[in-house]
């Protein structure tokens, strides 16, 4: 299955990064114990292209935030790459999240375990170098408003850049603080939704994780809950367009471009 990230542009605000796919320090991290339990039940073979952070460089960008929508390997094992490239990049996720992965940080076999069992390799987030850094913003010191009706089961999001091109919102169930982005395009609306479902067929369906991924979830019946909401948000405002981060959908619009004319510009980019 596909493993994407998503690659934002803004006019003033320059180049947001959601999610970092995997990188170096994944590859690595599994040659330990326990985290080498991690490879039986997740084959990854890296992109021919490069990390991510490769293939921007290859691209000639500079990444300003990275937006991290939960702490799962396959979200999070870029971090350490693109920081090494992007060193002046802010990291922005949820208190809730750094808070799981403060807990799930230590050297112990025993909390290694633990952070394994909810799906963190705390070595590719360091927590304790990142925290009391200004390049860490929580998305919870953001003004967050209330959404109306038409957008539940959201009711509340917070304006990023404070012109409605991209509005955060929390996806609870899959893991601890997860995030989303709605992000408002030339065709409407689109929602980044991170692993709040495996893809769009399976919100249509309300099928929620499956298999080995059950073992992770942080909240079913959190989980459960949203994958109705997004069945009916579907339903109800056909327009707005569903990625995840897992999804053919997402696979299918890789390397593509939506661009905005010149008087309303900002773009949004989705490399693999």
């Amino acid at each position: 299955f596909p493993v994407t990230v998503a690659l934002i542009e803004h006019p003033q605000h320059g180049f947001t990064l959601v999610d970092t796919g995997l990188g170096d320090a994944y590859f690595k991290a599994l040659r330990l114990f326990p985290a080498q339990l991690l490879s039986s039940f997740l084959d990854a073979l890296p992109e021919a292209e490069g990390s991510v952070a490769v293939q921007l460089q290859h691209l000639s960008l500079h990444v300003d935030r990275i937006l991290l929508t939960h702490l799962h390997p396959d979200h999070v094992g870029g971090l350490c790459d693109l920081l090494e490239v992007f060193p002046q990049a802010e990291v922005l996720l949820s208190g809730e999240a750094l808070y799981a992965a403060e807990r799930a940080t230590g050297r112990t076999l025993w909390t290694r375990l633990l952070a394994l069992r909810q799906g963190l390799l705390p070595d590719l987030f360091p927590s304790e170098a990142l925290k009391n850094s200004r390049r860490l913003q929580l998305a919870d010191d953001l003004p967050w408003t209330p959404l109306g009706p038409e957008w539940s089961p959201f009711n509340q999001a917070a304006d990023l850049f404070g012109d409605g091109s991209v509005r955060l919102v929390r996806l609870p169930g899959h893991a601890a603080g997860q995030l989303g982005a709605v992000l408002k395009t030339p065709m409407g609306f689109t929602l980044l939704g991170a692993d709040a479902a495996w893809s769009f067929r399976a919100v249509q369906r309300q099928r929620g994780a499956l298999g080995v991924a059950q073992l992770i979830v942080h909240d079913y019946n959190a989980e459960r809950a949203l994958l109705r909401g997004l069945a009916e948000l579907a339903e109800r405002r056909p327009e707005v367009q569903m990625l995840f981060s897992h999804g053919r959908e997402a696979r299918d619009l890789a390397m593509s471009q939506i661009e905005r004319p010149r008087n309303d510009e900002w773009k949004t980019r989705t490399p693999r």
